[in-house]
């Protein structure tokens, strides 16, 4: 794939050229709809009510919760609880409150124009006129409150902000008092618990003798020490040789006694130990709930003492002032964000529309995406001018700049191939190109060179050369197809020296029977012996199948785009469509070219030009038809011949051929003893 098919397949290169350039071009509609929008705003303005703002500077500490617990508030809490402060104003509840201490004014009282709301509305409609915003990094929070009247602006804020200051007092109020209450509850109940604790330590020293315990271990101290003396003399003795096994037995019997004496003392010791662990451990937990009891009364004497102060953290600043002009409408931010809006809503659409425009509008255009050369570019004709001067232009104006243009094309179609090329046929995609046009100046173009020319219209659905030399259209190519006339008979000489056309004649019924005809190659080829160049004008090729059938005969086609209208994938396909059968394509005329804009509309086609071809079928219809039914229809065989018609097509065009054939020879005659009537009467 070389660089010039990678053209096709990638996007197209913008650069700052082409942007200005599709600015340039939709210059008026960017402008029209970015007035549209500017007057929509100025017309919006007017008509908008005068809105007024009062404004209260208010100041949001955080809560204060000592009372609660000691921990200090973290700046990201403090933030947490300024904005539920702030969507406090928003509360329907507050608002209700609001609403009614401004019934109390009746000037300020608030109500919706030309409405009997309930309280909700009221309350909905109010909320919409609340906004606050907050200062950075401070505690300060503005509030503002927007209505049709200063004064009641102003009020509004006012109220509203006091209501939300007793709002808040009476809302912590209320929950002291329930803290009180339960720090109450809870107070009463420990100090029960604490008596209950204290008596039942009382009962348990009493039960045990508390107050003795202690002499009582001393003395079983004492007297286990004196046993244990005892213990070790009797130790002693018994290690004596001299005593008596008596003796030893009784020894050994107190001993006995003696150990059973100190086991017994010392389980009553750990007994009387235990005790005093069990005072010890109720005692702590007497001393604990009394420690709670007496937390609880302090936590009581300062809600007690809390509940009768205004202990709050939201205070008015500034008050709201009657405001002295309104903030809504902003002349000059609405006129602003309409000119705005117009540029964006235009440039959009700008560029919607270039998107979608798929028209050739440069040469470079044909060559990237049409891969044949521009044979020339004519520019689009003047309002001063009409028709009929542009058709003849290279005549009537040689040294105008659309005749240069012509005479451009003229010198890139005789270097345009190695070969001589002396037979052409001019097309086009679709109707309305400018292909006769195009076809009548290059044939002017050359005469005026010294080329002896011949001009053929061959577009025998809409001829329009003999309209432009100003010639009748008898004969014809329409006459010489179908054996009427001979080359000889056709050609007719012009005002320009070199210049001979042959006219397309009437229009037949179906002019590709008679394009198909070996006459027509015939007259191409008589044309290319005498004459240095021969132009045909044919009829659209991708509406119908003419230029197809005459392009054969030629040398080469081509082809005419309207720049101001034509897709490009429509000129491809006529392109693709002349290579298949072998054409040689010299390249592309644009036409209609506006030099001055950027780019080109776009135009979408029809199937006019075969509504315009019946247009000129019409006229002789009824004259077809008659030839026709005399010449092969009688009234018995009517049905028949019907029914046979209708099943073979091609003999119904060859007898409807015929019988054109027959209505232009009775035509001829005609004339012929009308030209003849003229004479006898001049000599008689």
């Amino acid at each position: 794939m070389n660089e010039q098919q990678n053209w096709e397949a990638k996007t197209e290169e913008r650069d700052i050229r082409y942007y200005f350039e599709v600015l340039t071009k939709y210059a008026p509609l960017i402008f029209i709809i970015t007035v549209i929008t500017t007057g929509l705003a100025v017309a919006i303005t007017l008509n908008m009510h005068k809105v007024y703002q009062g404004k209260v500077l208010l100041c949001i500490e955080p809560q204060d919760n000592s009372l609660l617990d000691n921990t200090r508030v973290s700046d990201q809490r403090a933030y947490a609880l300024r904005q539920t402060q702030i969507q406090m104003f928003y509360s329907r509840e507050l608002i209700k409150r609001t609403l009614d201490t401004l019934r109390t004014n009746t000037l300020a009282a608030f109500t919706i124009p030309n409405r009997r709301a309930t309280d909700s509305q009221l309350v909905t409609a109010f909320s919409k006129k609340i906004s606050l915003k907050s200062e950075m990094r401070t505690d300060l929070v503005w509030l503002f409150v927007e209505d049709e009247d200063k004064k009641r602006a102003a009020i509004y804020a006012n109220t509203l902000a006091e209501t939300y200051i007793r709002f808040n007092i009476q809302s912590r109020m209320r929950v002291m008092h329930l803290y009180y209450d339960q720090l109450n509850d809870s107070a009463n109940a420990k100090k029960a618990e604490l008596i209950a604790e204290e008596q039942a330590l009382l009962e348990y020293k009493s039960t045990n003798n508390f107050q003795n315990i202690s002499g009582h271990i001393e003395l079983l101290n004492t007297e286990i020490a004196d046993l244990q003396h005892e213990l070790q003399s009797n130790q002693a003795r018994l290690d004596e040789k001299d005593l008596s096994e008596t003796e030893k037995y009784t020894l050994k019997e107190a001993n006995g006694k003696i150990n059973r004496d100190i086991a017994t003392k010392r389980a009553a010791i750990v007994t009387l130990d235990e005790i005093l662990k069990n005072v010890k451990v109720r005692e702590m937990q007497v001393e604990s709930t009394r420690s709670q009891y007496r937390d609880l009364l302090s936590l009581v004497s300062k809600f007690a003492l809390g509940s009768n102060m205004e202990n709050y953290n939201v205070r008015i600043v500034d008050k709201a002032e009657t405001p002295t002009s309104p903030i809504k409408p902003n002349a000059v931010n609405n006129l602003i964000m309409g000119l705005v809006t117009g540029l964006l809503l235009g440039l959009g659409l700008t560029f919607f529309l270039e998107y979608w425009d798929d028209t050739l509008k440069t040469p470079d255009d044909v060559e990237r995406f049409i891969h044949l050369p521009v044979m020339g570019t004519v520019p689009k004709m003047l309002k001063s001018n009409n028709v009929q001067e542009l058709e003849r232009i290279v005549e009537f104006y040689p040294k105008s700049i659309i005749t240069e243009s012509y005479q451009s094309i003229r010198t890139n179609i005789l270097f345009s191939s190695s070969k001589p090329i002396k037979t052409m046929v001019i097309t086009s995609s679709a109707m309305s190109e400018g292909k006769t046009t195009t076809a009548s100046n290059v044939a002017q173009v050359m005469a005026a060179a010294g080329d002896k020319v011949l001009l053929i219209d061959a577009d025998m659905r809409r001829p329009r050369v003999h309209k432009i030399f100003g010639l009748e259209n008898e004969g014809g190519l329409s006459a010489y197809l179908v054996g009427m006339k001979e080359i000889g008979d056709l050609v007719s000489k012009t005002t320009m020296a070199n210049l001979d056309i042959i006219n397309a004649g009437h229009t037949p019924p179906v002019p590709v029977e008679l394009l198909n005809s070996p006459r027509l190659g015939e007259l191409i080829k008589w044309a290319g012996e005498h004459y240095d160049r021969v132009i045909i004008d044919a009829p659209p090729y991708m509406v119908v199948t003419d230029s197809a059938i005459i392009a054969q005969h030629t040398d080469a086609a081509l082809l005419v785009a309207n720049g101001d209208r034509t897709p490009r994938d429509q000129v491809k396909n006529c392109v693709l469509s002349l290579k298949k059968i072998n054409i040689n394509v010299l390249g592309i005329i644009l036409n209609n070219v506006d030099i001055s804009r950027g780019g080109y509309y776009r135009y979408g086609y029809t199937y006019s030009y075969y509504r315009s071809y019946r247009a000129y079928r019409s006229s002789y219809k009824s004259a077809y038809k008659s030839a026709y039914r005399s010449a092969y229809r009688s009234d018995e065989d009517k049905k028949k011949e019907v029914k046979t018609a209708a099943a073979n097509p091609a003999d119904n065009r060859r007898k409807a051929l015929e019988a054109y054939e027959k209505m232009l020879k009775e035509r001829e005659a005609a004339k012929t003893e009308g030209k003849e009537n003229k004479e006898n009467e001049k000599k008689s």
